[in-house]
C-alpha cells in the first residue's frame, strides 16, 4: 500500500484504533516515504490544502526536464540546471553562472526538505525544490501578511 494511502487510512480511522495505526505508520515510514508524501501533497493537495502547483506549471516542468542532463542513475546534473536558468533568464545570463554555487546550494537544500540528510537530484527532488522555492518567495508578501492578521 502506498504511503499516502496508509496516511489517509490513518486519518479516516476511528479514534480507538488511531493510536495503534499511528504507531504502526510511525514505525514503518522512512524519510523517503515522507518526502514522497510531501511532494504528492504539494502537487495534488489534500482535504485541507490546495495544490501548490497548477497542472500547467507541472506540464512545463515535465517538458523542461527533457532539456536537462540526466545521468544513467536518474540524477539531474546541477550544471545543466544552472545553464537552463541562464538561458531562461536572458537579462541575467551573465549573472547566473557567477552565483551558481549559491543557486546549487539553495536547490539542494530545498530538495532534501524537510530533513537535513542530502538526497540525490532526482526528478522528484528537483520538483520539490522548485515548488518550495517558488512558494517560499511568496510567503511574506503584503497580501499574506494582511490576511494573517485578519484571522
Amino acid at each position: 500500500m502506498a504511503i499516502s494511502e496508509r496516511w489517509r487510512k490513518f486519518w479516516q480511522s476511528d479514534s480507538t484504533r488511531a493510536a495503534v495505526q499511528f504507531e504502526h505508520w510511525n514505525e514503518h515510514i522512512t524519510q523517503d516515504d515522507i518526502r514522497v508524501l510531501f511532494l504528492t501533497t504539494l502537487k495534488e493537495g489534500n482535504n485541507v490544502l490546495v495544490p501548490a502547483i497548477t497542472s500547467t506549471e507541472l506540464e512545463y516542468f515535465q517538458t523542461t526536464l527533457g532539456s536537462l542532463d540526466v545521468a544513467a542513475d536518474g540524477q539531474i546534473q546541477m550544471a545543466s540546471i544552472v545553464r537552463f536558468l541562464a538561458q531562461a533568464h536572458g537579462s541575467r545570463t551573465d549573472l547566473i553562472p557567477s552565483v551558481a554555487s549559491t543557486i546549487e546550494t539553495l536547490i539542494a537544500s530545498h530538495a532534501h526538505f524537510p530533513f537535513s540528510a542530502p538526497v540525490g537530484m532526482s526528478k522528484d527532488a528537483l520538483c520539490r525544490a522548485i515548488i518550495l522555492g517558488k512558494r517560499s518567495a511568496n510567503v511574506l508578501t503584503q497580501d499574506d501578511l494582511r490576511s494573517s492578521t485578519q484571522l
